[in-house]
């Protein structure tokens, strides 16, 4: 899909989403360069809550949208 064609709300929850990704991959970067145990266990922390949060919002509010939408243009 074109992502012109993609209505301005999603692009901007999409946006978000995508936010989340690029975090939580820097978050496992930094985990791996990590030489102190401290820091990884605080790392691998934030990582964790951000994670959690993202998947209750991709499933209990994007995911349902997503196919309602869908159901509703055909």
């Amino acid at each position: 899909m074109n992502k012109a064609e993609i209505p301005v709300a999603q692009r901007t929850v999409l946006s978000m989403l995508l936010d989340d990704h690029r975090e939580v991959r820097k978050l496992f970067k930094d985990f791996a360069q990590e030489k102190h145990e401290v820091n990884r266990e605080s790392i691998a922390r934030e990582a964790c809550e951000k994670l959690t949060v993202h998947t209750q919002l991709e499933e209990e509010i994007f995911y349902p949208a997503v196919r309602e939408s869908n159901d509703n243009a055909f």
